[in-house]
């Protein structure tokens, strides 16, 4: 279950549900829409943080976590998301474990900035991930999702050209 957050207001969601047997020994949880709903229904403005390239992840797990994010997000139970791609930093236990079974593709530690993939992902490729991305942060574009946008944001025109801004970058930044 995930815990949201009360002084950020957010809850990390690091992927869907996934089978047992294709993924090393950390597991992150999958968001509890439930969980989100009660952040949600307490007043906080909930901020969902979605991670991909998990080198246990394929094309199925993928789907998943997309459709979850853009189901959130045309729900209103968040307020704002983001996606990232896997990024194990040293010293953490998840670069211990894949370093230590081969599923790092650099130590350059110039190359763990977000804009390529440095974990081995088997059954997915880089453009793959880069593509589920591309789909989640379009699930702003959904018109129920908009819905909720406006409603809570009715007056902030800085907060609209912002956003635009944002997204634009985001569509562009995991372009392959």
């Amino acid at each position: 279950p995930v815990s949201p957050r009360a002084d950020a207001g957010g809850a990390g969601a690091p992927s869907a549900p996934r089978p047992p047997l294709r993924r090393p020994p950390r597991r992150a949880p999958a968001p509890c829409p439930s969980r989100i709903l009660a952040g949600v229904c307490a007043g906080l403005a909930v901020h969902l943080t979605f991670m991909f390239g998990h080198a246990w992840e394929g094309p199925e797990e993928m789907a998943n976590t997309v459709r979850l994010a853009r189901r959130l997000l045309a729900c209103g139970y968040a307020a704002t998301l983001q996606c990232t791609l896997t990024i194990p930093y040293p010293g953490t236990p998840l670069f211990r474990e894949l370093k230590e079974a081969g599923m790092l593709t650099t130590l350059d530690w110039d190359d763990y900035d977000q804009r390529t993939a440095v974990t081995k992902t088997p059954l997915a490729s880089e453009s793959d991930v880069k593509k589920a991305i591309r789909d989640v942060y379009r699930g702003f574009l959904q018109p129920r999702a908009l819905w909720h946008l406006f409603r809570r944001n009715l007056f902030d025109l800085s907060f609209y050209y912002r956003g635009w801004r944002y997204l634009k970058g985001h569509l562009t930044d995991f372009s392959g």
